[in-house]
């Protein structure tokens, strides 16, 4: 009786082999191609595989832009070389708000308010510091980068395909989400309003969305929906997700970097 049963649970439990019969065709149809802008992205300068056809690039406003008004675009337009040397594209992160993506004549000059993250874990094995992005200096600063960069034309490239709409988070910097002890923080510091934030963040899409006038398709955004740790937050932001998408831009949330690894 007891292998009987044991057979019984083995047949429910189990799942049947896959099967595949002689004459069954997979292929999609001869006009089927990839789009032109689609592929798997590495970091890195190797290329492991064929299939792997864009580069992340990670891009710092310190990088591009050294000292006030002075822009300095060779360091990307290398990386890009560099891969289309390679047969592969990039895709373009520019951070601007965590402490070591800021220049540092934009603290040294306007002294604005930088802060320790608290880590996510105790084990956690980075530290980071963030440059309070809504200080109107800063945030003055970036737009004017911002500005010049959309000038160069980069971003309608066609090596270049892709590029995040950062926001600020306690992760790596420039994600998205807000924790209560993060907003406390940012309000004792700077006196934070929801309003404000929410504003910071519309100015950011419209400012990348300028900067890829005529493919803010390449775009997404790091966030999806209302957010915050409090309903004052939630409301200020409901609708921001919607208000990128209607300019053409598109949403990276984190678990599509769980796929395939």
């Amino acid at each position: 009786m007891k292998q009987l049963l044991l057979l019984l649970f083995l047949a429910v439990a189990l799942p049947a082999a896959p099967v595949i019969r002689p004459g069954w065709d997979w292929s999609l149809p001869e006009g089927v191609q990839p789009h032109p802008y689609s592929g798997f992205v590495t970091w890195g300068p190797k290329r492991y595989d064929p299939a792997i056809t864009v580069r992340g690039v990670m891009v710092t406003w310190k990088r591009l832009n050294p000292k006030p008004g002075v822009y300095d675009w060779q360091w990307l337009e290398t990386q890009i070389s560099r891969a289309k040397a390679d047969g592969m594209r990039v895709g373009i992160h520019l951070k601007g708000v965590q402490r070591d993506a800021v220049p540092d004549w934009v603290v040294e000059t306007h002294k604005p308010v930088v802060i320790d993250v608290p880590v996510l874990q105790d084990n956690q094995p980075w530290r980071i510091q963030n440059v309070l992005p809504w200080q109107p200096k800063v945030d003055a600063a970036f737009h004017q980068f911002l500005k010049a960069f959309g000038k160069t034309g980069i971003a309608q490239r066609e090596e270049v395909v892709y590029g995040y709409i950062h926001g600020i988070s306690a992760s790596r910097g420039e994600e998205m989400f807000i924790r209560k002890i993060d907003l406390e923080m940012w309000q004792e510091k700077t006196g934070l309003t929801a309003p404000q934030f929410a504003d910071w963040l519309r100015r950011r899409v419209d400012g990348l969305c300028e900067a890829f006038k005529g493919v803010e398709y390449k775009l997404a955004i790091t966030f999806a929906g209302p957010f915050g740790p409090n309903a004052e937050y939630r409301k200020a932001t409901a609708g921001l997700a919607e208000y990128a998408l209607a300019k053409g831009v598109g949403v990276r949330g984190g678990g599509i970097d769980f796929m395939h690894v």
